[in-house]
């Protein structure tokens, strides 16, 4: 089918005349966007113009997952009927069909030397494949439930994995063994993405629980350095920009958002999809962003537009001082009259302290005080939350 694209303000809005969409990845010159669909097809979009270049035909059932090869003209998709399939870019003609599975493929990745792809399955299991010729390689098995995510490290050496018993791994793809994988008291639920930093060791992950929040992890931290947190409902999709300093989300809130990894700080929401937000993904260059739902419509749009607009950019909320040490001084914007709570938690969003309960705030700049001498040595999250949305931002306690 035809899409229908239109210029907006800052965005390409391309809307598809199709039911679902599952997820999206851009091509590595950033001029392709392929679209993996409920109807079956995988689909691949002229990110220029939003006219649809090919469909690749012969999945059965949905398709869930899409990734480009970097080195050669091919798109790499998974789907229902448990099979890895390789298109031709040029001709949308299957090149390739890769057996294996006994579930559901639910995420794909290409390496970024293009020599092997690893794909997640519904069975439990990850299997890696050569890219070039599509012979089978090794399955790796350490997860109990379904495999949502697979990505490669910038190098190509590593694999992270998540899945839905919560388990989180990183994997030697050359041994096939894990070599890292976060703690398992503070397993996080269902796992739905997990990203690593294109900058540092780091790692982030979705976390399907009360907070519905996405955490980030050093190498060697044996709890989350950073947490994001403001959607409500499952995290089902992220990325991180190529400066390594901002990561985008979206989920079942029909929200895209971009988070300032240090400082835990939403920068942008991004409100204007119809449907839960299935996909994101940043093109190579960090200049656009594309993001889809389960109403077919993906949005592209231009990464500076979304930061320098002032529709998009949250109120700001400051702890001062940062680490905190005893008083600190809580600001935050309420941006119209309106009940405001503020809370404090812990990690797994557990409720600490509530320095602000049910208060009625006029619209403008606020301050309060927070005694955190109590607290430990540790990081928290700063909660504000209103009747038109909820804000967070990290504080980190040391003595």
């Amino acid at each position: 089918m035809l899409l229908a694209a239109a210029f907006m303000a800052c965005s390409l809005v391309v809307c598809a005349q199709t039911s679902f969409l599952h997820g999206l990845r851009f091509s590595a010159d950033g001029r392709l966007l392929a679209t993996a669909g409920g109807d079956g097809h995988a689909k691949i979009v002229d990110v220029a113009t939003g006219t649809t270049l090919q469909v690749c035909e012969g999945h059965r059932g949905h398709v869930y997952t899409v990734a480009f090869d970097p080195l050669r003209p091919r798109l790499v998709s998974g789907g229902f009927d448990s099979t890895v399939r390789v298109w031709d870019v040029r001709t949308g003609a299957g090149v390739q069909v890769l057996v294996g599975h006994r579930g559901q493929v639910l995420s794909v990745d290409v390496s970024p030397l293009g020599t092997q792809i690893a794909s997640g399955s519904s069975d439990g299991t990850i299997r890696l494949w050569n890219a070039a010729t599509g012979a089978a390689e090794a399955v790796l098995r350490g997860h109990t439930m379904s495999v949502t995510s697979v990505r490669f490290s910038a190098d190509g050496t590593q694999l992270l994995s998540c899945a839905t018993d919560g388990t989180v791994h990183v994997w030697n793809v050359r041994s096939g063994q894990i070599v890292r994988s976060i703690p398992a008291e503070h397993s996080c639920g269902h796992a739905y993405a997990a990203g690593f930093s294109p900058t540092t060791a780091d790692i982030a992950v979705t976390e399907n629980t009360a907070t519905s929040s996405c955490s980030i992890w050093e190498p060697a931290s044996t709890v989350p350095t950073s947490i994001l947190s403001g959607h409500r409902g499952p995290i089902t999709s992220l990325t991180y920009l190529p400066n390594g300093s901002t990561i985008v989300t979206a989920g079942a809130d029909r929200t895209v958002r971009l988070w300032d990894v240090k400082s835990g700080r939403c920068m942008a929401t991004l409100a204007d999809h119809h449907g839960h937000v299935s996909g994101v993904a940043v093109s190579p260059d960090g200049t656009m962003l594309a993001s889809c739902d389960l109403s077919g419509m993906t949005i592209i749009r231009k990464v500076k537009q979304i930061i320098a607009s002032d529709d998009a950019v949250d109120a700001e909320l400051r702890v001062d001082p940062n680490p905190a040490r005893d008083m600190v001084t809580i600001s935050f914007d309420v941006l119209a009259d309106e009940t405001t709570d503020v809370t404090i938690t812990d990690v797994g969003g557990r409720k600490i302290a509530t320095p602000l309960v049910a208060s009625a705030l006029t619209r403008g700049r606020h301050t309060i005080r927070f005694d955190a001498s109590h607290l430990a040595d540790g990081l928290y999250v700063v909660v504000i939350s209103t009747a038109s949305g909820t804000r967070t931002t990290n504080m980190h306690v040391v003595r």
